[in-house]
């Protein structure tokens, strides 16, 4: 099969072979088991139990081209987890707990295009610093909504993301002066 979806069930533990498209949004999983990562493409894990255990499992999948983590407790991210996915070119990661992002996390990522990092806890304990994504000049997405940023370096936002068409970042909470400079800068 190239592509397998079981949405909306009951699932707590999967193990797969090879096959390109998998989807299972919506259901329990927190054991995760590949016998042949080189051939999956896409996987939406969104949704489910996912934890860092069995993140690795996920990221050990190489030929990767889309990753949809959404909704699943996560929390920090090391370094190292997404080392091996050269390819991806999307990535969502929205609602799952992140509180930081470290310089490197997003270093082998040069061909992402669309980046989901909404509805997280970034900015609550440092400042948003976008120079930590600098390996991300292909990025034509980006979504922060809903996180506890109250600023970032909006200047420097072309020379970092110089591809950028899409940006979203309601639901921060931004002063007000600060959100009209920025906002007039960003048309």
């Amino acid at each position: 099969a190239s592509g397998l979806y079981a949405n909306n069930n009951q699932l707590k533990s999967i193990e797969l072979g090879s096959i390109g498209y998998l989807s299972f949004y919506n259901n329990s999983i927190s054991n995760v088991t590949f016998t042949m990562e080189n051939h999956v493409l896409s996987v939406n894990m969104s949704t489910n139990n996912v934890n860092k255990d069995s993140l690795k499992a996920i990221t050990r999948c190489g030929a990767l081209k889309s990753l949809d983590l959404s909704f699943n407790n996560l929390g920090q991210l090391n370094v190292s987890t997404f080392l091996e996915l050269n390819d991806l070119q999307i990535l969502n990661l929205q609602s799952t707990n992140l509180s930081r992002i470290d310089y490197g996390l997003f270093q082998h990522q040069t061909k992402l295009e669309q980046m989901d990092i909404s509805y997280n806890q970034l900015g609550t304990s440092e400042v948003f610093d976008l120079n930590k994504f600098a390996s991300l000049k292909l990025l034509t997405t980006l979504f922060m909504k809903g996180n506890n940023i109250t600023e970032f370096e909006y200047d420097d936002i072309k020379k970092v993301f110089p591809k950028l068409q899409t940006i979203g970042y309601t639901d921060n909470p931004w002063k007000c002066s600060y959100l009209t400079l920025m906002n007039q800068f960003m048309e």
